[in-house]
């Protein structure tokens, strides 16, 4: 399914109309997809991931418990994605008032928070953050450490504190592919390629274009990256030479095998 966006384009030059260009936009992009806006996300969150002048836009799924959320967009993209429906967002005056994600009615409502402080110096690959401890300890926090940008391997259940050595958990980010920092347990893979172990394969070549450009397959529209197996590549339509001479493929869904 696919939807149309209006965008107003004005033309400084006086006497000339507003003209409005129509981009086709795919919708259902599941996470780890590069997304424009959140109405396209199946988690409805498109949000920026990165730093400085290395930022893009992903669909990222919802904030769960202890995560720190959002619930304002700029133009559609979050900052930080919403709270699952069956959590309510607490804002915390005591670290400059950000957000994160608590069940309703709790009687410690920062036990299991986790706030994050920045990148490790003690540990190359991770991150730290404070977490809220529980029970009798409620309203202390302790340093706890997630993957950095670049690495993988915490689940959103790992709770990691570091006593004396640091952890092995986080993995370095295979090429080709794409961590995103913090809750960050698996890794996507860049459009054209999939996940094939603890990699990201190239998707093959499908032939020579018209052009004389050598053409590889497909991820879906080539947005997707969370795909598992040579099988989800694709051929796209158009006419092509191999070896064998020139062929035409006339179905968006040939796949390989």
């Amino acid at each position: 399914m696919r939807i149309f966006v209006a965008t107003a384009v004005i033309f400084m030059a006086v006497g000339l109309p507003m003209q409005y260009v129509y981009a086709e936009l795919t919708v259902n992009i599941p996470d780890g997809g590069v997304c424009v806006n959140s109405m396209q996300c199946e988690s409805r969150c498109c949000r920026y991931v990165g730093d400085g002048s290395n930022v893009m836009q992903y669909c990222m799924p919802k904030a769960t418990f202890g995560e720190q959320c959002s619930s304002k967009t700029l133009y559609g993209v979050y900052h930080f994605c919403p709270c699952e429906r069956s959590f309510i967002a607490k804002s915390l005056e005591d670290y400059n008032n950000i957000s994160v994600c608590i069940n309703d009615g709790m009687e410690c409502d920062t036990c299991g928070i986790y706030i994050h402080v920045g990148k490790s110096t003690k540990c190359v690959g991770y991150e730290e953050y404070s977490h809220g401890k529980c029970g009798l300890d409620c309203g202390t926090y302790e340093t706890v450490y997630r993957c950095s940008e670049g690495y993988y391997g915490i689940s959103h259940s790992d709770v990691v504190v570091v006593e004396t050595q640091c952890p092995s958990l986080c993995k370095k980010c295979p090429e080709n592919g794409i961590c995103h920092e913090g809750f960050n347990e698996t890794f996507y893979c860049r459009s054209g390629y999939y996940k094939s172990n603890d990699g990201c394969l190239r998707c093959p070549l499908v032939g020579i274009d018209a052009d004389g450009n050598d053409k590889y397959g497909q991820i879906g529209n080539n947005t997707f990256m969370h795909k598992d197996g040579i099988n989800e590549c694709n051929a796209a339509l158009g006419t092509y030479t191999d070896a064998l001479g020139t062929f035409e493929i006339l179905s968006g869904e040939c796949k390989y095998e």
